[in-house]
């Protein structure tokens, strides 16, 4: 490794240590905790986190990521959780970082439609258009990412339920269920619920 690489590296734990520390603090981390606390996850499956070394927003992301499977393992009294992540944006500086300090799976494409079931997708910076496009082809049953309700202000109902009928639904689950989320983001049992068939 290159005395620059290096330097980097170090860079980016300092930062990352700083930041999960913070969070971990956080009314955010709290009210995805009270989220999360009766979903049963295997896999852990983190979809557009964005480029961690030059984002401190994508930083944040992958320090809530690695609250959520500190969590999970310390709920099943488990050593192991498969944890995987895919961005087409992620440099080799940010793949080194996330394999070698984490020990997290990079994945090279977003092709593996077989980690479904008990799997948590973790998708904090998807745009609506390729989200929705997931829901449908994929079907997750566990699903944490941007708030779907921020939609229901730039678009009239029907034009929500019209262009994305599936995080249209899943936004007024929420709306509904306002008390519980408060804008933290979407963990729902998504495609399971009956208003989804």
């Amino acid at each position: 490794m290159s005395s620059v690489s290096a330097d980097l590296d170090e860079k980016s734990w300092v930062s990352f240590v700083e930041k999960k520390k913070i969070l971990k603090k956080s009314k955010v981390f709290e009210q995805v905790l009270r989220l999360i606390v009766p979903v049963q996850i295997q896999k852990i499956r983190c979809l557009g986190l964005g480029a961690i070394t030059d984002s401190s927003l994508a930083m944040y992301q992958l320090c809530l990521l690695s609250l959520l499977v500190d969590h999970f393992k310390e709920v099943k009294e488990r050593e192991e959780l498969e944890v995987s992540l895919w961005d087409p944006i992620f440099t080799e500086a940010d793949k080194k970082f996330i394999s070698d300090r984490l020990k997290y799976v990079i994945l090279e494409d977003n092709d593996d439609k077989k980690a479904v079931k008990n799997t948590l997708f973790h998708m904090p910076h998807f745009p609506i258009e390729v989200l929705e496009k997931f829901i449908t082809e994929t079907e997750p049953e566990y699903l944490l990412s941007n708030d779907l309700t921020v939609y229901t202000n730039k678009f009239t109902d029907t034009k929500f339920f019209q262009l994305y009928p599936n995080s249209a639904r899943m936004a007024k689950i929420i709306t509904e269920q306002e008390e519980k989320i408060k804008g933290t983001g979407v963990l729902s049992k998504a495609l399971g619920n009956d208003e989804f068939h």
